[in-house]
């Protein structure tokens, strides 16, 4: 914990970073970690990527750091690659993955307000927008290393391609 203060300022440190007990446990979770992944809200990710922490698995060259933006329908593509750079440059070991439950591209939840933003998470997602949610999900996987099977139907298309 003292090297964790050291090392950072205290205004910069969460409540839980001060915390001896949710350190150790941290630490213990991490040490048994082939991927760290965090995920950060995209308009303001820094509030989420605690610097400890990231100091700390960085300083193991075998773990995988992946920081997820979340929400990326909710800001510009301009926004999004700022962030990205960003990150790219204070977080150097880390690979950066975009992420949106809702099944919308980047900025595409912009404007509208708070109101249609909640109606449309009750309405189910169209087809467009379960492909959508796939491709980022295949993204995060693919910064933690992961390959992910197709998705319901292709495996069994790709059989019977295959068979036929």
């Amino acid at each position: 914990l003292a090297s964790v203060h050291g090392g950072c300022r205290a205004d910069a440190l969460s409540p839980f970073e001060h915390n001896l007990e949710v350190w150790r446990q941290l630490w213990r979770v991490v040490e048994r970690s082939d991927v760290v992944c965090i995920v950060a809200d995209v308009r303001n990710p820094l509030l989420h990527v605690p610097a400890a922490l990231y100091e700390h698995c960085a300083a193991r060259p075998s773990l995988r750091l992946v920081i997820v933006l979340s929400k990326v329908d909710l800001v510009s593509r301009e926004a999004l690659e700022r962030w990205r750079e960003a990150l790219s440059r204070r977080f150097p070991r880390a690979r950066l993955a975009t992420f949106s439950s809702k099944g919308r591209e980047v900025g595409g939840s912009l404007g509208g307000g708070v109101a249609s933003r909640r109606k449309a998470l009750g309405a189910p997602l169209s087809a467009a927008g379960r492909r959508t949610v796939r491709e980022y999900v295949e993204g995060v996987a693919e910064a933690c290393g992961v390959v992910l099977p197709p998705p319901d139907g292709e495996a069994e298309g790709a059989g019977r391609r295959a068979a036929g």
